[in-house]
């Protein structure tokens, strides 16, 4: 080996132990806390489109989870309206914002059942999804159906929701896009009657947990009552004892969670904010099983809710800000650590070249 392959091999085993060690010095996670943080952003007007993406930007959150509502998507069995979909995804490309659908609910001409909640024809639904996966190649995440365990949006039974809607719509999604990932059941966490989510989440499991890539959950309550949910209690299994009792070793969603500041009043919006994600994203390394959290939501999505962390101006309330605050203050700036890394190899040039001259002299 002549006397530059060698230097350069040095230089490049300099930097890969110099990127270990700012790895390894750096807090978990902090450079990828925004990634894991996303809000539902329904299904934006063009109107405040913009606005609603620039402050997802600015708060430092890289997803979004967008309703591809499917009676709205394909009218008719000939019929497509691409126009608001196509301008989320690629106003959201254009901001390096990842988009995250939640694909559901069937039209009447498929279901011949109530609107939003009929159960549809599968090649009907199969149809469809191989046309949107096809038609948005950029995205590589892919919700199915949104909770299915209330009768407000699906009408079917359990099993229906799994020969259905599950099984046959994942297929479609790796079919059509073999680096897609199907992500569900998107469960809301209800605890009584034949809609409990423990009863469907271990029926779905059982037969079909090849076919989901990521298991979304959505919780809601005070934060001691989501940690339940998720964690469970003494006479009650929350959502991490069932997926270890199935060996699910996947990655899991939270995606849908918020507060009402009309119930917790504009402050107390942001203290829950802050106190979940202290406790779901920093305080805590036995959580790092929940890979992401995706809350609800940026602005009004029904008139009678207050989930928004925007006013209807679409100005910031200081839940966005205590969102922000914490992203902010969990993310190491790249430019710090291409400073710190040119300071390094820097150094370590000085240092060849000093020797080179040492050997010269």
């Amino acid at each position: 080996m002549n006397r530059t392959t060698a230097m350069t091999a040095r230089i490049v085993t300099f930097c890969m132990i110099g990127l270990w060690l700012l790895s390894a010095g750096s807090p978990a996670g902090a450079q990828t806390v925004g990634n894991r943080i996303g809000i539902d952003i329904h299904e934006p007007t063009a109107q405040d489109i913009d606005t609603i993406l620039d402050r997802v930007v600015a708060s430092g959150m890289k997803w979004v989870r967008v309703d591809f509502n499917w009676l709205n998507m394909q009218p008719g069995p000939n019929t497509y309206s691409w126009t608001p979909t196509d301008r989320i995804v690629q106003k959201a490309n254009q901001r390096g914002i990842n988009v995250y659908p939640s694909v559901a609910y069937a039209p009447t001409w498929s279901s011949g059942g109530p609107m939003w909640s009929g159960v549809p024809q599968t090649a009907d639904w199969t149809n469809f999804l191989t046309k949107v996966v096809q038609r948005y190649p950029t995205i590589t995440n892919w919700g199915i159906w949104n909770e299915p365990n209330l009768t407000d949006f699906w009408s079917g039974t359990r099993q229906q929701y799994i020969d259905v809607i599950l099984k046959p719509g994942s297929d479609a999604i790796h079919a059509a896009n073999p680096n897609a990932k199907v992500v569900g059941p998107e469960l809301a966490h209800l605890v009584s009657g034949d809609r409990n989510w423990e009863n469907w989440l271990n029926d779905i499991l059982t037969q079909a947990s090849d076919k989901m890539d990521i298991l979304s959950h959505h919780s809601y309550g005070s934060n001691s009552t989501i940690n339940r949910n998720l964690e469970g209690w003494l006479f009650g299994n929350g959502l991490k004892d069932v997926l270890d009792d199935h060996g699910w070793n996947k990655p899991v969603w939270l995606t849908e969670v918020g507060w009402m500041s009309g119930d917790y009043g504009l402050q107390g919006q942001a203290d829950n904010y802050t106190t979940m994600l202290n406790q779901w994203m920093t305080e805590n390394p036995n959580r790092n099983w929940l890979d992401k959290i995706f809350f609800f939501e940026m602005a009004h999505g029904a008139p009678d809710f207050s989930y928004s962390i925007v006013n209807d101006d679409l100005s910031p309330k200081p839940a966005y800000y205590a969102l922000q605050s914490f992203i902010a203050a969990h993310t190491v700036p790249e430019p710090a650590l291409g400073m710190t890394m040119i300071m390094f190899v820097s150094a370590y040039m000085m240092t060849v070249g000093g020797r080179g001259r040492r050997r010269a002299a």
